[in-house]
């Protein structure tokens, strides 16, 4: 299929388009600027770019916020699909107004993307979407599928997050299209190191980058995915993350070691949410799981890296020996 990949930068966008790439797809990516692609290509790590580079790569240079540039840029452009990561976008805002173009984009964003759909002539479209919908909050024990509370549920009213997610999400199943909720996305490899929390210990649902890519490929081959498939009801929405859930302690001290950082700053809750009232929510008072049955039975996809040791120790054996349990 010919792809057109949106909000390709990053550690999950690098994987989708390697994982896209492997399964002979030809894909073109949406870029800010020229030159996008070649950078996303420079700091990837994975095998399947250059083993497959025979794969032609497009890079399609124009803004999304600009709605009506950008789909007069697409005359005369094909495609077979679109595939929008921009729901997954797991950098930590400080607060909640820095989040503010993170969820325009999911919103604004996605309405533009739909009716590229249609200038295109693709019929398959795939979103990602994100766990923060469910609300970041202590959720138990309890393994949130599908059909929990999603965008609405956090207490006396939803964050703005949860609004913007809930609207994308909306937007794409009424479309036809396919969503996938993701958890907190992560690759060996880090840039930086955020502070933890010394007085909480809620566990995340988490994925690997290479296993969240290959459920966007499944779901975008996946029989009866077309936009104009007969269907009862909007398109199907899929929760992946790893079986086992995992601390953001745990997460960061194993990113820490893997690549060469110091331990991770711990700090209490209260300051943690003082500084930072938005990623403090997220660090000091989630604990969340989610199931991936659904994926599993529908898409058949399974997470080649279910606990986070699997991930990061093959490779980084003598750098993580006595890693947390």
């Amino acid at each position: 299929m010919r792809v057109l990949l949106a909000g390709a930068s990053g550690a999950l966008g690098t994987s989708v388009l390697a994982s896209l790439l492997a399964h002979g797809h030809t894909v073109i990516v949406v870029a800010g600027r020229a030159g996008e692609y070649a950078q996303l290509q420079e700091r990837s790590q994975a095998a399947e770019l250059s083993q497959t580079a025979q794969h032609p790569v497009m890079e399609h240079v124009a803004n999304l916020d600009d709605r009506g540039a950008f789909l007069a840029s697409l005359d005369g452009l094909g495609a077979d699909a679109v595939i929008s990561l921009h729901g997954a976008d797991n950098e930590l805002h400080p607060g909640f107004r820095s989040a503010q173009s993170l969820n325009r984009v999911r919103m604004e964003g996605t309405s533009t993307l739909l009716a590229a759909t249609r200038i295109l002539g693709a019929s398959r479209f795939v979103g990602a979407s994100s766990f923060e919908g469910y609300g970041l909050r202590d959720h138990g024990d309890i393994e949130l599928a599908e059909s929990a509370p999603f965008g609405v549920d956090d207490g006396p009213r939803a964050t703005a997050t949860q609004t913007a997610l809930l609207s994308a999400e909306q937007q794409v199943r009424a479309f036809g299209g396919t969503v996938l909720r993701l958890g907190y996305v992560y690759a060996t490899e880090a840039s930086s190191i955020p502070p933890v929390c010394s007085t909480w210990s809620g566990s995340l649902p988490v994925i690997y980058a290479d296993d969240a890519a290959l459920g966007f490929t499944l779901a975008l081959e996946a029989p009866g995915a077309e936009i104009s498939s007969a269907r009862s009801g909007p398109g199907p929405v899929y929760n992946l993350a790893a079986p086992a859930p995992a601390t953001w302690t745990l997460l960061q001290q194993l990113q820490a070691r893997a690549n060469g950082f110091p331990e991770p700053i711990a700090l209490p809750a209260a300051v943690l949410r003082a500084i930072s009232p938005n990623a403090g929510r997220l660090i000091a008072e989630t604990s969340m799981r989610l199931t991936s049955a659904s994926a599993m039975e529908a898409l058949g996809w399974s997470a080649a890296h279910p606990t986070l040791e699997s991930a990061f120790l093959p490779a980084n054996t003598a750098t993580l020996v006595g890693a947390p349990a």
